[in-house]
């Protein structure tokens, strides 16, 4: 008698094999296959970053305090960045209206058209004078 023939000599209709695992070894109905898995309810870093970015925070716009999310603060400090002549975030900002103007389909496009051909000259004009600059 094999191994397999003794764990199911009362069975006579059931063997094991390619998938056909004995049958104790098999999960039980209504038991999870991982029972100290991801506790439900928990949440995953893209939930608690969209969380968190989607509180709110006051800050002090034009003299007055303006509760404002921190995602808006974090966009505002990136454009004033390249408003004060940032040539990195300047960079990072034209990748990005480029990024997102590619992303929309053309019922959400906004009053804001960029050239795709001109940004490529921008950007590249950009990437030459910061290799001058480095250098100097």
């Amino acid at each position: 008698m094999t191994k397999d023939q003794k764990h199911h000599s009362n069975d006579k209709t059931y063997s094991t094999g390619y998938k056909q695992p004995p049958k104790q070894s098999q999960f039980t109905k209504g038991q999870s296959g991982n029972p100290r898995g991801r506790p439900k309810g928990s949440k995953n870093l893209t939930t608690l970053l969209q969380t968190e970015l989607d509180q709110t925070i006051i800050v002090q716009e034009q003299g007055q305090n303006k509760p404002i999310k921190k995602i808006e603060a974090i966009v505002k400090q990136f454009v004033m960045k390249a408003l004060k002549g940032d040539v990195r975030s300047i960079e990072y900002l034209f990748k990005l209206i480029i990024i997102l103007n590619n992303d929309q389909e053309p019922a959400n496009t906004s009053s804001f058209e960029v050239d795709p051909e001109l940004m490529k000259n921008l950007f590249d004009r950009l990437s030459n004078s910061k290799d001058v600059l480095n250098d100097k």
